[in-house]
């Protein structure tokens, strides 16, 4: 393999950095907060999800102080979120549950979905099926190719059934009738 020498090198530089509970108003440095995804809104704006909370961080990202910043309620199927991902054509919200047992007590992974005013639409359940609760899903993006909508789902260190055999894969979804993946 050739190498290429006009191949530029890019350096990644920590501009500024802040603890996320001293940005949220009324979080204690005692709280635990388990930040396990994060998505950017706009040049000013992320939020952040948490595998422990069903809340949402509203994070002013200039770190200028909590005033703007505020935690929003998530209601969904899970205790927490593993990532978040944004669609910016409708201004939603793709919240992403690692593992429920389903009806037919099947491991799976689901997606809460959120208006752009943050209001609950519906959560979706994703057809992988896991072994384990707690090694499923762990990222998220969302994209829209043309008129169709996908969702991308980094399944945890595995081929999507445990995490024991290794291997890691993204589990692609197209949108279904307005509301299946």
């Amino acid at each position: 393999m050739a190498s290429n020498s006009k191949r530029a090198k890019t350096k990644l530089e920590l501009v500024r950095e802040e603890k996320l509970h001293r940005l949220i108003p009324g979080r204690a440095e005692s709280s635990r907060l388990e930040a396990s995804g994060v998505a950017v809104v706009n040049d000013s704006t992320a939020l952040v999800v948490f595998d422990n909370l069903n809340q949402i961080a509203r994070v002013d990202l200039s770190f200028k102080g909590p005033r703007k910043n505020r935690l929003l309620p998530a209601p969904s199927l899970g205790a927490g979120f593993e990532d978040i991902a944004i669609d910016h054509r409708y201004r939603r919200m793709f919240c992403l549950i690692e593992t429920v047992e389903d009806f037919d007590g099947q491991l799976r992974g689901f997606v809460a979905e959120y208006d752009r005013s943050g209001h609950f639409r519906q959560c979706t359940r994703l057809s992988t099926k896991f072994e384990e609760a707690n090694k499923g899903f762990e990222g998220l993006e969302h994209v829209w190719r043309g008129k169709r909508e996908y969702l991308y789902a980094l399944c945890e260190g595995n081929l999507g059934t445990s995490a024991k055999r290794g291997g890691g894969r993204i589990d692609v979804f197209v949108r279904t009738g307005g509301k299946e993946w």
